[in-house]
C-alpha cells in the first residue's frame, strides 16, 4: 500500500497509509485538491493558515478533545513555512478523479460544519490516525499532547450518544405500538391462539428491549450535554487564546526574525 506523505523540502515531516489523515486534508481546499499533480500539493503559508483556520473552527466546536494535539500539529507546520518554503502533500488519493472527489466533499463538509458527512475523522481516532505518524523526533520533543498521549494508560471503550441509534430504537418502538393494535384486534376478531401467544410475547421483548436501548442512549445523551457545557466553560479563555494565536500573523515572522538577527550578528563578525 502506498504511503502518504507530508514534508518540507525533502525532510519527510509525517507519513501515514490508507486514507490520508483528517488534519491534512482539513489544510487544503477544493482549488488546490482540483489542481493536484500526481497526487501532490504544495502549499504556502498563506493558504496554510486560511485553511488551517477554517478546520480548526470546526475542531473547537464539535471535537475539543482533539484540539490540543491539532494545535500542536499546525504550530509545528508553520515552523516549517518560514520565508518562502512550502510543505508538500503526497497523497496517492488525488490521483484519480473518484478520490479527488472524496476529499472535496469532505472539505465541503469541513466548510459547513457537517459533522455527519465527514468520513475522515472519527472522533475516537488516535492522533496517528489524525496526523500520520511523526517521522522526526523533532515533533515528539515539541508536542507536549503527543507526549502525553504516548505515556497515558489505555482505557476501555468509551459508550458515547448515537443520534442514529436514538432515532432507530424509538422507530421500534412506534412500530411496537402498531404491532399492539394487530394483536388486540386478532385477539377479538379470531380468539386466542398459539401464533398470536408467541406475537404477543415477541411483541413484549420488542417493548423492553426498545425502551432500555432509548432510556440508555438518552443517558448518554446528557452526560454529553453535560460535559459539553462543563468544557464549554472551563476551556473558553484557552479557545479564545487559540483564536488569537491564528490571528496573530507574527508568528509565522519569529523564525524569520530569528534568522535575521542571526545573519546580522555574523555580519558584524565578519565586519571586525
Amino acid at each position: 500500500m502506498e504511503e502518504n506523505i507530508l514534508r518540507s523540502g525533502a525532510k519527510v515531516l509525517f507519513r501515514d497509509t490508507g486514507d490520508p489523515p483528517f488534519f491534512w486534508i482539513g489544510c487544503l481546499d477544493i482549488k488546490l485538491v482540483s489542481e493536484a499533480q500526481d497526487g501532490r500539493i504544495s502549499i504556502n503559508r498563506q493558504v496554510f493558515e486560511k485553511n488551517a483556520k477554517q478546520t480548526w473552527a470546526l475542531i473547537t466546536e464539535e471535537f475539543p478533545d482533539a484540539l490540543t494535539i491539532y494545535m500542536d500539529f499546525v504550530r509545528y507546520l508553520r515552523k516549517s513555512l518560514t520565508s518562502s518554503k512550502k510543505i508538500v502533500f503526497e497523497m496517492p488519493i488525488l490521483r484519480d478523479e473518484k478520490g479527488r472527489e472524496r476529499v472535496k466533499r469532505e472539505l465541503d463538509a469541513i466548510a459547513g460544519g457537517r459533522v455527519a458527512d465527514l468520513t475522515f475523522l472519527n472522533p475516537e481516532d488516535s492522533p496517528f490516525t489524525l496526523m500520520g505518524k511523526p517521522a522526526q523526533d523533532s515533533f515528539i520533543k515539541f508536542s507536549n499532547a503527543y507526549q502525553s498521549y504516548l505515556t497515558k494508560p489505555k482505557k476501555d471503550k468509551q459508550q458515547v450518544f448515537n443520534r442514529s441509534l436514538f432515532i432507530q430504537f424509538i422507530a421500534l418502538f412506534a412500530s411496537n405500538i402498531v404491532m399492539t393494535g394487530m394483536i388486540i384486534s386478532s385477539l377479538v376478531n379470531n380468539g386466542f391462539s398459539t401464533l398470536l401467544f408467541a406475537m404477543m410475547t415477541v411483541n413484549f421483548i420488542t417493548y423492553y428491549y426498545s425502551l432500555y436501548r432509548i432510556r440508555e442512549q438518552w443517558k448518554l445523551y446528557q452526560a454529553a450535554d453535560s460535559e459539553a457545557m462543563h468544557i464549554t466553560r472551563e476551556e473558553r479563555l484557552a479557545q479564545e487564546l487559540q483564536m488569537q494565536f491564528f490571528n496573530d500573523s507574527s508568528n509565522f515572522e519569529d523564525d524569520n526574525r530569528n534568522a535575521l538577527q542571526v545573519s546580522k550578528k555574523n555580519k558584524s563578525k565578519s565586519d571586525l
